[in-house]
């Protein structure tokens, strides 16, 4: 399965990271590297074949290829992908002891090492996404401080991951936004959430803002948003067909509704976009 290991004992090493959108289709390149790689997909669709296994990751995919292994692309990703990536070398993990949730014996060194989830799914609000981002964005930043915690910084990420802190069983909350992310396309219905939980909308909209900072409207609205920008930018769509694909029947409130989004109506947005392809 080519999974990637860490240890308690040695800290990660950051060689590169970052974030990149692709202006043009793209197959991933065909290589094998001497560095682990994060790759955490924000928008869009990334193919990539490890080891003659093929691995599509979409948005919200959070993944690790292997130091050593060789990776490559069999279909084209689309334009608008949007990715955060972080490259790292560990060294020797795979050597010591897999750590159990047991006291160690006394006087005995405390190294052990715990494989990474090859490929899980996370929310973009969760603590992980946002330590993926605040990494990337420190990393050249010019920040002495930042510079000097970026090792340590994924450790603690990576730790997380390992220990089984993001594999905990989906929350409420986790689970409405699965269902709004799947029904994004259509009108924002507050029945419908009561239907599908089987609690009051009210109870309902309390827990999803507690825990993702956001109203379940908001989130809709944004996801909604984004769906139409994606398809302005990525298909010959008519703002017409957008409105109706994503059920709107006006196709003038549509257009007001994607201005106060994003600051512009959606033919500059395609028009803006479109110069810088």
């Amino acid at each position: 399965m080519n999974e990637v290991y860490i240890s308690n004992a040695v800290l990660p090493v950051i060689c590169g990271c970052g974030n990149l959108t692709a202006n043009e289709p793209f197959c991933h390149a065909d290589r094998t590297v001497g560095f682990n790689v994060l790759i955490y997909v924000t928008e869009g669709c990334i193919y990539v074949t490890e080891d003659e296994t093929d691995h599509e990751l979409r948005a919200g995919s959070l993944f690790f290829l292997k130091s050593g292994i060789r990776h490559y692309g069999k279909a084209l990703c689309p334009r608008g992908t949007s990715w955060h990536y972080v490259h790292f070398i560990l060294s020797e993990q795979e050597r010591l002891p897999r750590f159990e949730f047991q006291r160690p014996p006394q006087y005995e060194p405390l190294r052990f090492s715990s494989p990474l989830p090859k490929l899980t799914e996370i929310s973009e609000y969760s603590e992980t996404a946002r330590a993926i981002r605040e990494l990337t964005a420190r990393f050249g930043s010019g920040d002495k401080t930042g510079a000097w915690r970026l090792n340590s910084d994924l450790y603690a990420l990576l730790s997380a991951l390992c220990i089984g802190t993001i594999s905990k069983p989906p929350t409420t909350a986790d689970k409405i936004e699965e269902y709004l992310l799947a029904r994004c396309r259509n009108s924002f219905s507050a029945s419908s959430v009561e239907r599908e939980f089987h609690l009051s909308y009210k109870r309902l909209a309390a827990v999803f803002k507690s825990e993702k900072g956001i109203t379940m409207q908001q989130y809709h609205n944004r996801r909604r948003m984004e769906e139409a920008a994606r398809l302005l930018r990525t298909t010959l769509m008519s703002i017409k067909e957008i409105a109706a694909y994503l059920d709107f029947d006006d196709v003038l409130y549509f257009s007001r509704r994607f201005r106060a989004f994003f600051g512009q109506s959606p033919t500059a947005y395609r028009r803006s976009n479109q110069a810088n392809y």
